[in-house]
């Protein structure tokens, strides 16, 4: 069973997407990385790991694959405070899960 989830809204992130098995490169993801009115695809065969606050801006759309692994770092290195994923209004975000590879929200990454 897939759920597709689409949210139009401000969104606040900081877990993981579960997988198992394979060895994963981490990818640092600053609020830099996701420029407006752009696609990404983050996929499970990678680790994304959340460096301050992170906002996907209008117009930008992010898929994420069913096992992806988004973790958020207890101290960026951006000068935030603490490290999110955070949706604007008019942006989208896609995420596939399946019950092989839930939604999950481990503590922060350290």
């Amino acid at each position: 069973m897939c759920l597709l989830l689409r949210l139009p809204l401000l969104l606040l992130l900081c877990g993981t997407f579960v997988t198992l098995g394979q060895a994963q490169q981490t990818i640092r993801i600053t609020d830099n990385d996701l420029l407006p009115n752009n696609e990404y695809r983050w996929t499970a065969d990678n680790i994304y790991l959340l460096d301050g606050l992170v906002f996907l801006e209008a117009g930008g759309k992010l898929s994420i694959e069913a096992g992806t692994i988004i973790k958020a770092s207890a101290t960026p290195s951006t000068g935030d405070v603490t490290s999110a994923l955070i949706i604007s209004r008019a942006a989208q975000l896609e995420a596939i899960l399946s019950v092989i590879s839930p939604f999950s929200s481990p503590s922060p990454h350290k």
